[in-house]
Formats: structure tokens, C-alpha cells, sequence
């Protein structure tokens, strides 16, 4: 969801409503390997220039955001995605979420769909929802 900060892409406005001081933003170090990864694909894709890649993704390691080990959520995690039958990638974010009593907003509608008829439905936040 937080490349939509940087890049116009369904939803972009959506998420860009999030950035107020009184939000805090808190990502697992896998967050990092997300955003590098979608950047790098619009390069490859001819989306984006390498120049106009590497500004965004400098951007991004400006971005105030908050930090936390893996490791610290990595069980949690686990737990989560056996009980849903997402992915470890999808619930380590949402174990990130319920460890520090906050929403997971997503731009991962599958993902969303998936958790509705769940426990954590109220801990997920579509970005298409936000306005």
C-alpha cells in the first residue's frame, strides 16, 4: 500500500489520505524487500526509468515510518496464516498489525477477501475503502 504514496496507481489518492502527523506507521523489515521489489518490476516493466525508480525508492527511505524485526512477528505470523490459509508474507504485516493493537491497511484485495469472515476482519482496512 505505501508505494501508492509514490506511484499513481489505483488507489494512490486513497492512500495518500493516510499521510497526516497524527498517523504512525509501523513495518516489518520485510517492508523493504515489498517496496524494492514492486519499484524494481516497473523498471524492468518500462513503467518507470531507472532514474525515476531510484527517486522514488530514495523517497521511500525517508518515509517516517517506525521499524521492527520479523522475528518479533515471525510466530505470530506463522499462526495466522495456518489459521487463514494466507501467506506467511501477508500475515507477518498483519501479525505487525495486531502486535501493536493498529489496522493493516492493504491494497491486497485477495488478501482482504480472504480475512472477512475471520477474527481479523476488523483489524484489515481495504485502501479502496479510505477517502
Amino acid at each position: 500500500m505505501a508505494v501508492k504514496w509514490f506511484l499513481p496507481e489505483t488507489h494512490s489518492e486513497n492512500a495518500l489520505t493516510l499521510l497526516k502527523p497524527q498517523n504512525r506507521f509501523i513495518v516489518p523489515d520485510r517492508f523493504w524487500l515489498e517496496i524494492a521489489n514492486v519499484l524494481l518490476s516497473h523498471i524492468r516493466r518500462k513503467i518507470l526509468s531507472k532514474e525515476d525508480g531510484t527517486s522514488i525508492w530514495r523517497k521511500c527511505l525517508r518515509a517516517d515510518l517506525i521499524y521492527t524485526s520479523d522475528m518479533d512477528y515471525v510466530d505470530k505470523a506463522f499462526q495466522t496464516a495456518l489459521e487463514t490459509g494466507s501467506s506467511v508474507y501477508d500475515s507477518l504485516f498483519l501479525a505487525v498489525a495486531l502486535g501493536n493493537e493498529c489496522h493493516l491497511v492493504t491494497a491486497d484485495r485477495k488478501f482482504y477477501n480472504s480475512l472477512q469472515y475471520t477474527p481479523y476482519s476488523k483489524n484489515i482496512i481495504w485502501v479502496g475503502e479510505l477517502s
